[in-house]
């Protein structure tokens, strides 16, 4: 099996610059989240995290498509919508502290840097514009499921 080589800690600095979630932090922060971030690999169709399942880190997507995927209703579980290079899935989870909304799917080879529940408490803790970053994302995915949800009336 070939697997990509990891990440440097100057490369996972230079990528987390052009994520929304953390675009406004100086070097000194990046630096400390690139090194606190672990780095994860999925291949096609390989699950990242299932619905209802503890939301206990985020993932910030590096490279590839994730599928998110949720179960309503008792149907089956429909994709609703795609995540690409550069966004954060699993947020809402890690913040409520609660399970899953939703599955999350590799579609082609996808990596990740993960951040464990506690270490995202303690950069939301001493890092406030963080906060504010995922609030933005929060509303944003809000928004989102107000919009599916009138689509599906």
């Amino acid at each position: 099996m070939h697997t990509l080589p990891t990440l440097s800690l100057m490369e996972r600095v230079l990528f987390l610059r052009h994520v929304p979630l953390f675009a406004d932090l100086a070097p000194p922060d990046l630096k400390h989240i690139a090194a606190i971030a672990d780095e994860r690999l999925f291949h096609d169709a390989e699950l990242i995290a299932r619905q209802d399942d503890p939301g206990d880190e985020l993932f910030i997507i590096v490279s590839g498509e994730v599928a998110v995927r949720e179960r309503a209703g008792g149907q089956a579980e429909q994709e609703i919508t795609r995540r690409q290079a550069g966004e954060v899935v699993g947020e809402m989870s890690i913040i409520a502290q609660e399970s899953r909304v939703a599955s999350l799917l590799a579609v082609g080879a996808v990596r990740v840097l993960s951040v464990d529940h506690k270490q995202f408490a303690s950069m939301l803790r001493e890092r406030p514009e963080i906060s504010l970053a995922v609030m933005r994302v929060l509303i944003a995915r809000l928004k989102e499921r107000e919009a599916r949800q009138l689509l599906s009336q």
